[in-house]
């Protein structure tokens, strides 16, 4: 498999604070990758300069083995073949969710007819259906992330970049978020998950990156991870994860 997301040396200062401190590690195609920490560790910003929201103090990020938005026209194909869903939702409150996909669609220069097709089959993807045609003020929390999602995959993308997708939300919609994903996955999608949650990325991710205060602890599969700091005493994942951020 090749490398769908490979960051190698980066660094981010924000004025004297050192936000990532030479953080590096790759992601291949087809995988479910994890990016653990809690708040503050660097999740958000290592996500940001991915997306080309911001701009890295040095150190190098390719996705699909090229330099992230470069300043040319392809970059806007690039925008295309990457979903996200970051805290902001890209929802608008006051239209119905089909309408609201109905609206992205268009940004992506998909024509009316086709965009409506295409809002209707994902909104029944992620088992929203019967809201279609509720405006999204109304939506519960859990409803809103699955309609964030429903709205990233507008482009049909190869890479889905997602900020704590299952945060808050009710145990329906987590189960659901979890199984859309999975599917995804399977079909070839690549999907990269920035998440405090351990027990969410042990139920969905097959590799994961721990970070803490922007720098890299971990890198690998979560059988690597078992392999490499359990011992006989230490058997579930969340002892594993404790051990290795109280010893730095």
């Amino acid at each position: 498999m090749g490398n769908i997301i490979d960051i190698n040396s980066l660094i981010k200062y924000y004025g004297n604070f050192k936000a990532l401190n030479r953080v590096s590690f790759r992601v291949e195609k087809g995988q479910i990758f994890g990016y653990l920490g809690s708040n503050g560790a660097g999740k958000t910003t290592t996500i940001k300069i991915l997306l080309g929201l911001m701009k890295a103090s040095s150190g190098e990020v390719r996705v699909f083995g090229g330099d992230t938005f470069p300043d040319t026209p392809n970059s806007l194909k690039l925008r295309a073949a990457i979903g996200s869903v970051l805290e902001f939702n890209g929802l608008l409150e006051d239209r119905t969710g089909l309408d609201n996909l109905i609206f992205w669609a268009g940004l992506y220069n998909i024509d009316k007819a086709d965009g409506l097709v295409l809002a209707e089959k994902l909104m029944d993807l992620v088992q929203l259906e019967e809201w279609a045609d509720v405006k999204v003020g109304k939506y519960s929390y859990g409803m809103c992330k699955r309609l964030a999602i429903a709205r990233c995959l507008i482009s049909d993308p190869e890479l889905l970049i997602l900020d704590e997708p299952t945060l808050g939300v009710d145990p329906e919609s987590r189960h659901l978020i979890r199984e859309l994903l999975k599917d995804l996955s399977e079909k070839g999608k690549t999907i990269f998950i920035s998440s405090h949650d351990l027990g969410e990325i042990q139920k969905i991710c097959s590799h994961l990156a721990i970070i803490k205060k922007g720098n890299i602890l971990f890198k690998g599969s979560l059988d690597d991870l078992i392999k490499q700091y359990a011992d006989e005493r230490e058997f579930s994942l969340e002892d594993v994860y404790l051990k290795i951020v109280k010893e730095e």
